[in-house]
């Protein structure tokens, strides 16, 4: 098994649409960093990571900040490819199993290889953002928090493919998987469900669907653990700092959508792949 991990792990780590993902990200976190130099004033903050004093500082980290609606697409799509699209193409996973692999171990070598192409994807992206944030006179606050935000978003990443993958295994179509991830990362199941949660019986016993898709509960998690409260809190500002009870909250978050929506998954993607025919 670990030597299908590593096999994959380097095909897929030559795929061009990883090396352009890499690159990409990269290049646009120094392009954020080039243009807090030149247009960031201590009047123009967005949205703060940290209690910063530097006008540049705070600029890169709310720009930063705001490139969260894209950059799960170009970290999960080229990821989601190098590790699924191939297993059906060249049939590799036909001969991972023809060699005595069983399904359940190729199911979880491929979930390993999402997560260390994820882990190396974030270690590059916080290693590039944490020394443009310091050359730009970041304090370690703001720094520890921008890392931070990245770790989560990496976690909310996670329980997209995990959940694109289920729905892969259950179809054995790659597209369907890749579609749905799409749709995962777009909010489009958080916005049908913020329909639905404006019923009458919904809304009178405060009853939120749209809470508990992946996409919400990130959104808990990173609002408890990084100190912004949700809008609909009537006793809290919607901008203020992570203070020691909201800890607890966040840490619960988090675990639901790990275990919810990242582990779970995992393991029903090996249960209905079990009982599927395979073409050889």
């Amino acid at each position: 098994m670990r030597r299908l991990i590593v096999t994959d792990l380097l095909r897929g780590q030559r795929k061009k649409s990883y090396i352009i993902l890499m690159g990409g990200v990269i290049v646009l976190i120094i392009a954020l960093a080039v243009l807090a130099v030149f247009f960031a004033t201590k009047a123009e903050k967005l949205i703060e990571i940290g209690s910063l004093e530097n006008g540049k500082a705070d600029f890169f980290l709310s720009a930063y900040s705001a490139t969260e609606t894209f950059i799960p697409f170009m970290v999960g799509i080229p990821i989601f490819s190098a590790v699924f699209m191939d297993d059906f193409k060249s049939r590799t996973m036909q001969t991972a199993i023809g060699r005595g692999i069983s399904r359940d171990k190729l199911i979880l070598s491929r979930f390993v290889e999402v997560i260390l192409m994820m882990v190396e994807a974030y270690i590059v992206f916080s290693i590039t953002a944490a020394i443009c944030a310091a050359v730009l006179g970041a304090t370690a606050g703001g720094i520890a928090g921008l890392i931070g935000k990245m770790f989560l978003s990496a976690v909310g990443i996670l329980a997209h493919l995990s959940c694109a993958m289920f729905l892969l295994y259950l179809t054995q179509n790659p597209t369907v998987g890749l579609v749905f991830y799409i749709l995962f990362e777009a909010n489009v199941f958080k916005l049908l469900l913020s329909l639905l949660d404006n019923i009458s019986f919904l809304k009178d016993n405060n009853i939120s669907l749209a809470k508990w898709v992946p996409s919400g509960i990130y959104t808990s998690a990173s609002n408890y653990l990084l100190g912004v409260k949700e809008v609909s809190d009537p006793d809290l500002d919607l901008f203020t700092p992570a203070i020691a009870q909201d800890i607890p909250k966040g840490i619960m978050y988090l675990l639901i959508l790990i275990g919810v929506y990242i582990i779970v998954p995992v393991i029903l993607s090996q249960l209905v792949f079990r009982k599927k025919e395979l073409d050889f």
